[in-house]
């Protein structure tokens, strides 16, 4: 008897993989990621923002360079300014990234990356979460068809995709 595996056997991994849902995810994931991310890269992120998504940058910034959390004044609208009605709650994320990835990126590429990151983890957290509500049923095909159509359903899908596009003000509300 050998104790190299047989050609029955190679099958193995593509099964594991199969039945782990940690990899499925990651998987689904990293797929729906970059497929919607490339066009972003592609054409530069920043040029594929929309003006709301600007101006949370522009809040983000100016809370790294020491605004104040209950500060929500706006200086460069209309001087001598204007109160912005946006919540810093998703600023805290979005400024975390940044001053995270800055020593490896610069400012420039740290935001650049942010823009694209923290959609994306906001769409595995969406995943992870369907995921898991989809534990009540019994095969793993069962569950990928509950996780595809929670997913593919109107509402949901142009949440996600408004998720996945880096909609940063739409994601916020």
């Amino acid at each position: 008897m050998s104790d190299f595996p047989s050609a029955a056997d190679s099958s193995l991994p593509s099964a594991t993989i199969a039945a782990n849902p940690k990899i499925m995810i990651a998987l689904l994931w990293a797929v729906v990621v970059c497929s919607l991310g490339a066009p972003a890269i592609k054409d530069g992120v920043f040029d594929a923002m929309s003006t709301d998504d600007a101006m949370r940058l522009v809040e983000v910034r100016d809370l790294i360079a020491g605004q104040g959390w209950f500060d929500l004044m706006q200086h460069r609208l209309d001087p001598p300014g204007v109160s912005m009605h946006w919540s810093r709650v998703i600023d805290a994320p979005l400024a975390a990234l940044i001053v995270m990835l800055r020593p490896l990126t610069g400012v420039a590429g740290a935001e650049a990356v942010t823009l694209i990151l923290w959609p994306a983890l906001l769409f595995g957290a969406v995943a992870v979460v369907f995921w898991q509500e989809s534990k009540r049923q019994e095969t793993l095909a069962d569950r990928l068809l509950e996780l595809t159509g929670a997913l593919a359903q109107r509402e949901m899908m142009e949440q996600v995709l408004d998720i996945l596009s880096g909609a940063l003000e739409k994601v916020s509300k």
